[in-house]
């Protein structure tokens, strides 16, 4: 159902949940879950008290709609596969076979591997990206069909493999 509190609208879902629950989602759009119980000149008055909140949000969506890189797959494939050829040379000694390069609009993360499938599936978004900054995350995902978590080996070996990772990682943060 769609309500509006003085000039913000929102998209309301009565749900079986304890708390008032607000998102605004990659489309913009905000919606508010809330319990039956609850009566709506509550949610209303939730809704209005959170208005710095939403502003930012709504902000944040459209800098990152405005940054969003408009490449095909096939120009991400092109670079991806590119800079893990590259890669690959570093790692070769220790993973038998080269990781196949698959291109996805993720939404939570810049790469995912399948180790046992032996893929890697890299975001479109990292294409907007510096090149040092999509090498990072590609050595990043290659370190991964070696250390499966985020333990000790893994992080040595991933400073071996690129000692400024730190910084190629504060580059896909403020970007």
């Amino acid at each position: 159902m769609i309500r509006k509190a003085e000039d913000i609208e929102y998209i309301l879902n009565i749900k079986n949940v304890k708390n008032i629950n607000m998102r605004v989602g990659r489309d913009g759009k905000i919606t508010v879950s809330a319990n039956r119980y609850v009566p709506k000149s509550i949610i209303d008055e939730f809704v209005i008290s959170k208005r710095t909140w939403i502003e930012k949000a709504i902000g944040s969506v459209q800098k990152r709609q405005e940054n969003q890189t408009h490449a095909s797959d096939s120009e991400c494939m092109t670079l991806f596969s590119e800079l893990s050829d590259e890669v690959y040379e570093i790692f070769k000694n220790e993973i038998q076979k080269k990781p196949k390069i698959k291109v996805k609009d993720l939404k939570s993360a810049w790469g995912i591997c399948h180790p046992k499938k032996g893929y890697i599936t890299l975001s479109k978004a990292l294409f907007a990206k510096p090149k040092r900054a999509v090498l990072y995350v590609i050595i990043h995902e290659y370190v991964h069909f070696l250390h499966p978590n985020h333990q000790k080996g893994f992080y040595e070996r991933l400073y071996k493999a690129m000692p400024d990772y730190k910084e190629c990682e504060k580059i896909l943060r403020r970007q």
